[in-house]
């Protein structure tokens, strides 16, 4: 890239940041109340006005939901645009919540199932999914006092990235790019930790995907957090989030794997997209339907 086009961008990028960082201070002295009145304002902006990806959502549910009814087809869309608005608010928000609150609004009901790992130095994996409210998840490590490490996929402004995930680390969580996950398990293989892992993306560049039967089609799945859990012999947990009212999230953890290095390849990821499953069947509106989860076809593998 020439000179003036890498001088042009950073500076883009600058003025991005510092706007954004105006808009946080706006949003700081607001209480979480008030900023769901602009709710309504953002479903009409993304549902109507941009139509934010539509089709794939329409088609998305159309393939899981092939009994439901058109109506209750479109009732599930339109619940999932109102969700997400709703989410993107409280995640925008909990950047300048103090961790303590985040942490009553994100709360683990049986984190004493994780302890007796720990008394035996054994450092566990929670895996979820892009379900409710996923952002709030860093605040793990609040609720469990050993370093917990949760990866994330980076955004292309490194100064709004490295800002957001400075605001994201209060919570006793250190938080990795996504291709740092490997890494970070040999990097801390003699610490008790717990690791945060959110499974249920699109596995890209993976040549060779497990399959699974979910939401009514043939799934190709990402096989990383299950073969980090086999190397390491880590137990899984998966995170299930109950949303109890407006923005409070119950969390229960659920036992995948207690000897993940005993397990036939593909158990624990078929085990967690089940459980994935039975959730969004219970609340499908509290998916993230606009990911292009289903890409990836069996006769396209690469």
């Amino acid at each position: 890239m020439p000179d003036h086009k890498i001088i042009t961008q950073i500076m883009k990028n600058k003025l991005a940041f510092h706007a954004f960082k105006i808009g946080l201070t706006f949003i700081k002295w607001t209480p979480l109340s008030y900023l769901y009145l602009l709710s309504p304002l953002l479903y009409i902006s993304l549902f109507y006005i941009a139509r934010y990806r539509r089709k794939i959502v329409k088609t998305h549910l159309q393939r899981s939901f092939p009994d439901y009814t058109t109506k209750q087809r479109e009732s599930i869309m339109r619940g999932f645009y109102k969700n997400l608005c709703d989410i993107t608010l409280e995640s925008i928000k909990g950047y300048t919540m103090p961790s303590s609150e985040i942490a009553k609004r994100w709360n683990i009901n049986n984190p004493e199932i994780l302890q007796p790992y720990f008394e035996k130095q054994r450092s566990v994996i929670v895996v979820s999914g892009h379900f409710q409210n996923w952002e709030w998840s860093t605040s793990l490590g609040y609720h469990i006092p050993h370093h917990c490490i949760g990866a994330y996929k980076p955004i292309h402004n490194h100064y709004i990235n490295d800002y957001l995930i400075q605001c994201r680390s209060v919570n006793n969580i250190e938080l990795i790019p996504s291709h740092q996950t490997g890494r970070s398990f040999i990097k801390n293989r003699h610490k008790t930790c717990a690791f945060g892992l959110i499974a249920d993306q699109h596995p890209a560049g993976t040549k060779n995907p497990h399959w699974v039967n979910f939401l009514n089609q043939e799934t190709a799945t990402l096989k990383g957090p299950e073969q980090l859990a086999q190397k390491f012999n880590y137990p899984v947990f998966y995170a299930s989030s109950h949303r109890k009212e407006k923005g409070v999230y119950d969390i229960t953890l659920i036992p995948i794997s207690d000897q993940p290095s005993s397990t036939q390849d593909g158990e624990i990821t078929e085990k967690f997209m089940h459980l994935l499953e039975k959730d969004i069947i219970k609340s499908p509106e509290d998916w993230l339907w606009t990911h292009k989860r289903w890409k990836l076809q069996r006769n396209t593998t690469p």
